[in-house]
């Protein structure tokens, strides 16, 4: 990533989940807590860009996700029960 004039450029060097966040509970027990992906790209943008928070604006984008599922059977019939 670079700022958003161009003059510092980067990159991740380890594989990282950024919606994720390792957290400590009083009794000592680690717990993971998850992000959503509008909080994830304002973080993001704030930190590594270095841009303030209300010169950030994200627009359009959906507050759910999809799966993307391969369907590998020699079978040309496949069923999906909705519930």
């Amino acid at each position: 990533m670079c700022l958003i004039n161009g003059d510092v450029g980067g990159a991740l060097f380890a594989a990282h989940d950024f919606a994720k966040v390792e957290v400590k509970n009083k009794d000592g027990i680690l717990t993971y807590e998850t992000f959503p992906i509008y909080n994830i790209i304002r973080e993001a943008v704030h930190v590594y860009a270095q841009e303030p928070y209300h010169n950030i604006v994200i627009n359009d984008l959906d507050t759910c996700g999809v799966e993307l599922l391969d369907y590998r059977s020699t079978d040309a019939k496949l069923y999906i029960f909705d519930q």
